[in-house]
């Protein structure tokens, strides 16, 4: 049963760390048929920077390159285009539900279905990168089995 969720966009602070990994891993996880919208964005985004390079060097370790992306600010406007909006901490979902209530029903939290947020490894060593990525790539391949569950999750490039 195909789902009606095309456009999806990843949210968590800075959008140099964990919405990208995020971004970058779903995408690679969906099916090449489909007309699919990912992106990804930060509440307080370091506009124009490209990825950490530690999350760059540990996505590389699952065959997904984050060397192009570049962070941008969430913009409620064009949050409104999304069917599917999905931060990194309940308290960024929070965040958004009170200031923008008519999002409410399409911001969740990307661990909903694991209970766990994916807490930010900005400036902190490699292992906590490592341990977003894998809470990153739980709560990716959890909403997928749930949304689109022919999508074969974990199968990362390699």
């Amino acid at each position: 049963m195909p789902t009606d969720f095309r456009r999806f966009l990843l949210i968590c602070s800075g959008n140099i760390c964990r919405s990208p990994m995020a971004e970058y891993y779903l995408r690679a996880q969906l099916p090449g048929d489909g007309d699919w919208v990912v992106a990804s964005a930060g509440l307080g985004a370091l506009v124009g920077h490209p990825a950490d390079d530690k999350a760059i060097a540990v996505m590389a370790q699952k065959g997904i390159d984050l060397s192009a992306h570049r962070a941008r600010q969430f913009d409620v406007e064009a949050a409104k285009e999304y069917d599917l909006l999905l931060a990194m901490e309940a308290g960024q979902v929070r965040w958004i539900a009170e200031r923008y209530p008519f999002l409410r029903g399409r911001v969740q939290p990307l661990g909903h279905w694991t209970g766990q947020d994916v807490p930010d490894p900005y400036r902190r060593p490699e292992a906590a990168f490592i341990e977003a990525r894998e809470r990153v790539i739980a709560g990716v391949d959890s909403w997928l089995a749930r949304l689109l569950p022919e999508a074969g999750q974990g199968q990362t490039p390699q």
